[in-house]
């Protein structure tokens, strides 16, 4: 998990796509403008390009990586700039991963780690 997470910062979409399984579901925030559920490698690549379009300096910063059984979560510190604004961005994710031989086959984000709890209790 943490060099996928090297990988998406320094840009290396390729590394990242390969952990990906053709199942995979993406489950964006409750609070997310659109809230969609994003399907498959190239329904992540579509959606991670687009937060790259209007993001410069997007980095996922990692704060831990925590076992729970079928799940990986990972407390993030997300930081960039508005690519026409200028603007700072700085916020706090979590992201649950379930793993299946090594494949991310779901990622669901949430605003903190006491959401998604229930997942793995």
């Amino acid at each position: 998990m943490r060099g996928v997470y090297e990988a998406l910062n320094r840009g290396d979409l390729a590394a990242v796509l390969e952990k990906i399984d053709p199942d995979f579901e993406w489950w964006q925030r409750d609070d997310a403008p659109e809230n969609d559920v994003i399907r498959g490698p190239e329904g992540f690549k579509a959606e991670w390009e687009s937060i790259v379009d209007v993001l410069v300096e997007f980095r996922q910063e990692p704060k831990e990586f925590i076992d729970a059984g079928d799940y990986v979560v990972v407390p993030v510190m997300q930081v960039g700039r508005g690519r026409a604004s200028g603007a700072s961005i700085e916020q706090h994710e979590v992201h649950v991963f379930r793993l299946r031989n090594g494949m991310w086959v779901e990622l669901r984000e949430y605003q903190d780690k006491d959401e998604p709890a229930k997942l793995w209790a």
